[in-house]
């Protein structure tokens, strides 16, 4: 049995692989077991494990209450296999453990990749406890698998924060999202990190990687919509060993109770408050969202990148959310003042499901199956008669009872 472990980049057995091209293709490494009974390969090993807490950096006082820190340093840089070039620029996303809509929204993210920028390399990191299946279906989107730490929390926590710490809903939420942190400590030269629920629509993809200057120290993201944080579900940074080490302090204050709740993206920018380069919107997509009273038209012109925030993912294995996801009527019946993330691309989205059925998990496969065919936009003749929807079909949908609910809309959640 594994021993929770510092993440390790899964080393290339092929022959060719120092004189590799930066092609995803060539970075499905070969390593893994073939079946869920096999142990995980040797690669996956700790570096100075069992040290005691006090031995990591500057490790905060909570560090002693969680068990992930003291099995193992967390101060330094990932290991690379050979083939890594230190100086590339890394396509980076992270798939979580084993949430369905998450491997396959990570796959999709994989696919759309290769198609408008296949020459970066791409890292997906996942959990420690990522069953192989799910590790396997990442590597045939042409994903390499990094395994990552598992950040939990202590059974009991402080109470020091009262309601404002930690609570079920919110590890439910976000414990396993907080480990995409790990992404700052990749030795490589440049990481754009694109959320698992991001999915690339344009080549011009290219042109953000390779004519993006970012002044030393700062970071690249999009302003979040009405606030004045910005959102991290596309980054371009360069890996910064010292910013990490501040982030995990973070996490290890908020996981034992002794600071209020953060999740990730309000740990990143606090990292780095007042030195955020603000991208154009068109590399993080999100339609509009309204705040309070004020209403904020994030409408992309133009879309590079498409981000689904909320909960469902379009990718859910639900017949009901996909039959939604499916038709281009949607986006009207279902977004209007809601954080639903780009909703304008479901159909082409679903389209997209429907021809990549082979490469996603069993699950979405079997509901792909029930859930009906693919609806053009604009129409088709030959299109399914149930393509469209009125307005009369639709009422609310909440989060968790997605399969139980007909008809169903798509409501306002948590990015």
């Amino acid at each position: 049995m594994l021993p929770v472990a510092l993440a390790v980049l899964i080393s290339c057995a092929l022959p060719c692989c120092h004189a590799i091209k930066r092609t995803a293709d060539a970075l499905v490494d070969t390593e893994m077991p073939s079946s869920v009974d096999d142990e995980m390969p040797s690669a996956d090993f700790s570096v100075d494990r069992e040290m005691p807490w006090t031995a990591v950096f500057d490790a905060p006082e909570e560090a002693k209450l969680l068990s992930w820190w003291h099995k193992g340093t967390r101060s330094q840089w990932l290991a690379s296999p050979s083939w890594l070039d230190r100086n590339a620029t890394a396509i980076v996303t992270h798939a979580g453990k084993n949430n369905q809509e998450f491997i396959d929204m990570a796959v999709m993210l994989g696919i759309s990749l290769k198609r408008h920028v296949p020459d970066y390399p791409r890292i997906a990191m996942g959990v420690m406890g990522m069953t192989l299946e799910n590790q396997a279906a990442l590597k045939q989107a042409g994903w390499h698998v990094v395994i990552v730490p598992d950040w939990r929390a202590p059974e009991q926590v402080s109470d020091l924060c009262g309601d404002s710490c930690v609570d079920e809903a919110f590890l439910l939420r976000h414990q396993d999202s907080l480990e995409k942190i790990n992404a700052f400590r990749l030795p490589v030269g440049r990481v754009l990190f694109l959320d698992a629920d991001t999915y690339v629509a344009s080549d011009k993809l290219s042109h953000l990687l390779d004519s993006t200057h970012l002044p030393e120290g700062t970071i690249g993201m999009v302003q979040n919509g009405c606030r004045n944080d910005f959102n991290s579900g596309v980054m371009l940074f360069k890996p910064d060993l010292n910013k990490y080490q501040n982030m995990l302090t973070a996490v290890a204050q908020v996981m034992v109770g002794n600071s209020t709740k953060q999740h990730d993206e309000r740990i990143i920018n606090l990292a780095y408050k007042d030195r955020v380069t603000a991208l154009d919107k068109k590399y993080n997509c999100m339609d509009r969202t309204v705040t309070g009273d004020a209403t904020c038209d994030q409408s992309c012109t133009e879309v590079v990148v498409s981000h689904f925030t909320g909960l469902p993912k379009p990718a859910k294995a639900d017949e009901k959310v996909l039959s939604i996801v499916r038709k281009p009527s949607s986006p009207r019946l279902h977004c209007s003042s809601t954080n639903r993330g780009s909703c304008g691309v479901w159909s082409g989205f679903y389209c997209d499901l429907v021809a990549s059925r082979s490469l996603l998990t069993k699950p979405l496969q079997d509901k792909l199956s029930s859930a009906g065919p693919c609806c053009q936009s604009p129409a088709l003749e030959d299109d399914a008669s149930d393509c469209q929807e009125s307005e009369d079909d639709v009422s609310p949908l909440r989060q968790g009872q997605e399969s139980r609910a007909h008809p169903t809309s798509m409501v306002q959640t948590a990015n």
